[in-house]
């Protein structure tokens, strides 16, 4: 068995390594453990895009430069029609993103950790907690054993290693992805031709087609695309649909970069994501957009918070559940700058969406496409009083599809009752079974399937 350190961190993805970099400008011992080889840290299925102030704050915040990593900035958006005849845009100066080169971002993620002085250990397989005195106390690896004061979980969703924190009596969620999870497939492609939107990433929420998702081609250049395909999980031939939908684009492929696919979230941020020792944060938290699959910056601030409630925790004695409670508010109400508005609440409040979504028709979709504004997307992220007006107004415009606009109305009645109840996430745990009661209720009342949390 090595020497304890302060804290074991399980993943040197992007929040693992948040958490690293976070936890050791705090002067906390912290080791990392990661499955793949050095080389292959970053290298994952994603859609390649974060938003241009997401790169500031990880300048500002986390103090680490993406910008090597960064291929194009200032890209607008446009949300298709299933025809893709008509498009709403959303203009850079609304939502500016970038496209950055994912393996080359972890690579700086990576090396900004160890620069910081986190040891890193690659090519082994966490496979159990180690449970001392009801707490979490340390990893069993295929390298052995290894403790520390606190540990956590940044594996990402597919590991399945929040089941095994077997703590009975403790409000963590262990499970509850079934029915709330999607896979997405991607593929970075070299065209023949430019695509007709260089300077904007696109998506088209083709219903059928994507299993209630959407297809998503977000230009490097005019000629290289990440070109991807994402719904709900299900056995289906994803990567013949997406060839299919760029045939029908006009998209020829000149060269196949790489390809792939993966599963991801798509609920809420874990009700719980803390135990006695122990704390889940990035994919391992649910920290995806569950309408977009968008996550991450959600990783990294989730990363960067949960290095922040252990450092504060350990700081007053050690990592009991009430020390690292706040943990939960703090990413459920983050605000930075004006720019970012309680982001783990709206992000999460997009579950409530996603049944509305599925129930409606394709032309009715399309007819939301054409009715929508720019600001109501952004709404969508950061809803508050005066985002109000923009999402009342496509309701009002719904007028000769009255079944639309109830529906509509519904579905973003319960996504601000939602975001709400996640504001107000409890002080501490004596008033979590009611709030999670409360919870319960809400996702069932929006459509969602509710599970016991050790189902």
């Amino acid at each position: 068995m090595s020497n304890s350190h302060d804290l074991i961190v399980v993943g040197a993805g992007s929040a693992g390594c948040a958490v690293a970099i976070t936890a050791r400008k705090a002067g906390l011992s912290v080791l990392v453990l990661e499955r793949k080889p050095f080389e292959r840290i970053g290298h994952k299925i994603c859609g390649d895009c974060m938003e241009s102030m997401e790169l500031d704050w990880t300048r500002e915040v986390l103090g680490v430069d993406l910008e090597p990593s960064v291929v194009s900035r200032g890209l607008g958006g446009r949300v298709y029609t299933s025809d893709w005849k008509g498009f709403l845009r959303i203009p850079p100066t609304t939502s500016s993103r970038a496209m950055v080169d994912r393996p080359r971002m972890g690579a700086i993620l990576r090396d900004a950790a160890l620069a910081e002085g986190a040891e890193l250990r690659c090519g082994l397989r966490v496979q159990d907690w180690i449970i001392d005195n009801g707490a979490v106390v340390g990893v069993r690896s295929s390298d052995g054993e290894f403790r520390a004061r606190c540990c956590i979980d940044a594996s990402g969703a597919g590991t399945g290693l929040r089941a095994r924190v077997d703590l009975p009596g403790q409000f963590l969620e262990r499970r509850g992805e079934a029915g709330r999870m999607a896979f997405a497939y991607r593929e970075n492609v070299v065209l023949e031709e430019p695509v007709s939107h260089p300077d904007d990433i696109a998506i088209t929420y083709d219903l059928a087609a994507s299993n209630g998702g959407y297809v998503w081609y977000f230009p490097f250049s005019p000629t290289r695309v990440n070109a991807g395909i994402g719904g709900l999980a299900a056995t289906l031939p994803w990567a013949r649909r997406l060839e299919a939908d760029m045939r029908a684009r006009g998209m020829r492929v000149k060269e196949r970069e790489v390809a792939g696919g993966a599963f991801l979230p798509a609920r809420t941020f874990l009700s719980c994501a803390v135990a006695p020792g122990f704390l889940a944060c990035g994919d391992a938290a649910c920290c995806v957009g569950p309408l977009d699959g968008a996550g991450i910056h959600s990783s990294m601030l989730s990363g960067h918070l949960a290095a922040l409630q252990v450092v504060q925790a350990l700081s007053q004695g050690g990592a009991t559940v009430e020390r690292l409670w706040g943990y939960h508010s703090a990413y459920l109400r983050y605000c930075w700058q004006k720019r970012i508005w309680h982001h783990g609440a709206g992000l999460a409040a997009q579950e409530a969406l996603r049944p509305m979504l599925q129930a409606v028709s394709q032309s009715d979709f399309d007819a939301l496409v054409k009715h929508a504004e720019p600001s109501t997307v952004e709404a969508l992220y950061k809803l508050d009083l005066r985002a109000l007006p923009p999402l009342v107004r496509m309701v009002g415009s719904m007028a000769t599809r009255p079944r639309l606009a109830f529906t509509l109305a519904r579905g973003l009645f319960h996504f601000v009752r939602l975001r709400r109840h996640l504001t107000s996430y409890p002080d501490s745990p004596a008033s979590f079974p009611c709030w999670e009661a409360r919870l319960k209720r809400m996702l069932a009342a929006s459509g969602i399937p509710v599970l016991d949390r050790e189902t």
